[in-house]
């Protein structure tokens, strides 16, 4: 069955479709299918919004931000996300997994149980799934980040430098996206694609740890914004191609002995 790329499917959906509607449906206004595709789509919606929201910042907001918060840095609470920050490392994150992996890799090879041997081979595929998010995501991290280029506050602290140098090869100046960020999101979507009982801790850590990069002011806002978003939406993707056969990523409880 021949599909129209998503493109000519989101233009058709703001300006209408070129064929006719039918005898008895007349033309819908725009915002109604534009609704309608963004809500066949959620990841075209969620880039809509986080491009969005990440040039209202840039636009409006960005600046004023870390310029205050750059006045309180010697703060207590400005000392409590320093902490807070660290548990955006992507380092910690793809150690857990490439151990976890290890761990039920080992433990099905030397069980004499088979229920306990498939139990174990499934856990190591919820853990590579976890370590692909982790680095697959993280990796694109970088290419972005030289691509557009986007000076880090503490250029606008040190030389009143605002703005964008793109295709720049040093990365460590670069902002946009937050690594961090995305690197939370990715580990949080994969927790509660593991687990989903516990949503509301991994939406609140996420948030957190992506807001403690602004208020230790290596990231504006609109670089935070974009890099949650990278990371929910690369990590989605990687669990589509995991879950191609049909099983699932989730984790299930051990067999009974």
């Amino acid at each position: 069955m021949n599909r129209r790329p998503h493109i000519r499917e989101f233009i058709h959906a703001v300006v209408g479709s070129p064929g006719p509607t039918g005898p008895h449906e007349p033309p819908r206004p725009w915002s109604v299918r534009l609704t309608r595709w963004l809500r066949r789509r959620p990841l075209w919606a969620g880039f809509l919004a986080a491009l969005a929201g990440s040039l209202a910042c840039i636009v409006l907001l960005d600046k004023a931000v870390v310029l205050a918060f750059k006045r309180n840095e010697d703060s207590d609470w400005v000392a409590f996300f320093r902490i807070v920050t660290d548990i955006g490392q992507s380092t910690h994150w793809l150690i857990l997994a490439a151990l976890a992996w290890a761990v039920c890799r080992i433990g099905a090879s030397m069980t004499l149980m088979l229920e306990t041997e498939a139990w174990l081979r499934r856990c190591a595929r919820s853990a590579a799934f976890a370590f692909t998010s982790l680095a697959v995501v993280g990796l694109s991290i970088p290419i972005l980040k030289m691509i557009i280029g986007r000076l880090r506050p503490r250029y606008l602290f040190q030389g009143d430098a605002y703005g964008f140098e793109p295709f720049t090869l040093n990365v460590a100046m670069m902002g946009f996206p937050s690594g961090h960020s995305q690197t939370i999101a990715t580990a949080m979507v994969v927790a509660y694609c593991l687990l989903p009982r516990y949503d509301v801790f991994y939406l609140g850590l996420a948030l957190l740890v992506g807001f403690s990069r602004i208020a230790v002011t290596a990231h504006y806002p609109a670089d935070v914004i974009m890099g949650l978003f990278v990371g929910v939406c690369g990590t989605v993707l990687i669990r589509q191609w995991f879950e191609r056969d049909g099983v699932s990523v989730r984790l299930v409880a051990p067999p009974r002995p």
